[in-house]
């Protein structure tokens, strides 16, 4: 059982299959990363999850190429889930300064 072969051949999603996926998740997120969508996020990551539950549920071993791919894709979702947290920082902040500069207007 190695890569794309499995000992069960009713079985048709494959680790090339699961990291196909994957991959196609995570360009979707790093799309929302650059354009700051936050409600687009949450449901990519949503999928995410599901295609690693997939891939952690499966009976097949990867080879060492899907690892090194899969290896590259969590390293990206990885940036993507710090870049989301970084513009979430400076969204607080400047909506906190908002807030102040309406607060000190509305005092006046």
């Amino acid at each position: 059982m190695h890569g794309s072969k499995s000992s069960n051949p009713s079985n048709a999603r494959t680790v090339p299959d699961m990291l196909s996926d994957l991959h196609a998740a995570q360009a979707s997120l790093d799309k929302a990363v650059f354009d700051a969508d936050f409600d687009a996020a949450d449901p990519i990551n949503a999928e995410i999850y599901r295609c690693l539950s997939a891939l952690r549920k499966t009976a097949m071993i990867p080879n060492a190429a899907e690892l090194a791919e899969f290896r590259q894709i969590m390293a990206r979702h990885d940036d993507a889930q710090d870049a989301l947290a970084k513009i979430l920082l400076v969204t607080r902040g400047r909506r906190r300064k908002v807030q102040a500069a309406l607060s000190a207007y509305s005092r006046m």
